[in-house]
């Protein structure tokens, strides 16, 4: 059983990457529907999160931190 610490650091560094929802709920074993829970939960904890446009369009955007220096740490690039 993962720890919520673990999910919460496998979420960030997916994050730090930048990830699609589905990627992010496949690295954390998540469903889309507690991804965003826990995207939202991180938000409320003063994390920033660039999120893609919402509206009908079928192609799946790219979730990423807006903190570049938190998202190197937690990668080891300078992305």
């Amino acid at each position: 059983m993962t720890s919520h610490r673990d999910t919460t650091l496998t979420l960030l560094r997916a994050l730090a990457r930048g990830s699609t929802l589905p990627e992010l709920a496949e690295a954390t074993g998540l469903t889309e529907r507690t991804v965003f829970r826990h995207l939202a939960r991180l938000e409320r904890e003063g994390i920033q999160i660039d999120r893609p446009p919402s509206g009908g369009t079928r192609e799946r955007g790219v979730y990423r931190l807006r903190d570049r220096l938190l998202a190197k740490a937690l990668t080891g690039t300078s992305r």
